[in-house]
């Protein structure tokens, strides 16, 4: 997935799929966000657009944090290995 950042009138968070479907939040005033889908016109044309209530944006923010289950596996296997002395 590529990630861009966008300065608008508030601040954009774009994210383009493998796929190509392209998707966004648009923070604006007072932490009101917007989510964005967009289509073939690109990233300056939403074809819909919807309003984030605050514990949505949370665990979105929560999601995009989260380390995946292999990331985590990878981890405890260079510790073991480190702790044990044997090279993974």
């Amino acid at each position: 997935m590529n990630i861009t950042h966008a300065a608008v009138p508030g601040t954009a968070h774009h994210s383009l799929s493998w796929g190509g479907q392209g998707v966004g939040m648009l923070m604006g005033d007072a932490g009101r966000r917007r989510r964005l889908v967009h289509g073939p016109a690109g990233l300056d044309v939403p074809l819909r657009s919807s309003p984030v209530e605050q514990d949505e944006s949370g665990q979105v923010r929560g999601i995009r944090r989260s380390r995946s289950t292999a990331d985590r596996r990878a981890v405890l296997e260079c510790r073991l290995a480190q702790i044990t002395g044997h090279a993974p």
